[in-house]
């Protein structure tokens, strides 16, 4: 990645520059000249700070321009998730039975899409009802998931029916679970997004969500339902500390009152 960056046009009237002359103007006007793009510029501004530190700790450089180097902070979507009723709808309007099979199963286990497109049929334990999460695929490339560490996913009987009716699609096919109309593998999620979800958010009339929605609408039926945080935070491979943070809004606000009335309930008998 720095590599590219190094070599990207952004540096072109650098290209002649001496590390010696870099100074703290110069280095604050390339920053405020590169995208705004969040992501390329923290890939090039850590770039800088790197070259600049770098400079002062070989003492080729005058000043300390890598202390005025700093990133920029994403700012992550809060959860956006479908209503139990409106996962329903969505899932109605997905014309080809394989999209219905591909969301629904996502919306019923959580998966993030590039962990669904990832899955193997050696992956499924239809008897044991588990998913075994150990990859996911992203620019064409398999690679562990973001935790590095592979999950038991447990199946719900939505995601069970599925994934049988997924079995005639592709399981004589190849490996992969879940492939395109040419019964060939998703190398990007790009595939099944185009095909099923935006056509299907658009003939619902629902308020459009981006698909990587349907993770939080799993995570957050499980909390309507009652289900202990430590449960949901293992079948999305967070930590429990991950899943209040992100999800506290849902953990208040499931039936409020009900750990005071286990609570009144236990000291009535000890009475």
């Amino acid at each position: 990645m720095r590599t590219r960056a190094l070599g990207s046009h952004h540096f072109d009237d650098w290209n002649a520059k001496h590390l010696g002359d870099l100074d703290f103007r110069q280095l604050k006007a390339k920053l405020a000249a590169l995208p705004d793009n969040l992501k390329t510029f923290n890939n090039i501004a850590s770039l800088l700070k790197l070259v600049s530190e770098y400079g002062d700790k070989a003492r080729l450089v005058r000043e300390l321009p890598h202390d005025s180097v700093d990133m920029r902070r994403l700012q992550k979507p809060k959860p956006d998730p479908l209503t139990l009723a409106e996962a329903d709808l969505a899932i109605a309007k997905v014309r080809d039975p394989r999209g219905v099979n591909f969301y629904e199963f996502a919306l019923f286990t959580g998966l993030k899409p590039n962990e669904q497109i990832a899955l193997r049929w050696t992956h499924i334990d239809l008897r044991a009802g588990t998913a075994t999460i150990q990859m996911a695929r992203t620019r064409a490339k398999a690679k562990t998931t973001k935790t590095g560490e592979e999950r038991t996913v447990e199946l719900n009987a939505l995601a069970r029916a599925a994934i049988e009716r997924q079995r005639a699609v592709s399981q004589l096919v190849g490996e992969q679970v879940f492939v395109g109309i040419d019964n060939q593998p998703y190398t990007t999620t790009d595939g099944p997004l185009e095909a099923w979800w935006k056509p299907a958010m658009k003939l619902s009339g629902l308020r459009h969500r981006d698909a990587r929605q349907t993770r939080q609408t799993y995570a957050t039926l499980c909390l309507h339902a009652s289900l202990t945080p430590a449960w949901v935070a293992k079948q999305l491979g967070h930590s429990v500390e991950m899943c209040y943070r992100v999800y506290s809004k849902w953990i208040e606000g499931v039936d409020m009152g009900a750990e005071t009335r286990k609570l009144d309930a236990f000291i009535e008998r000890k009475v």
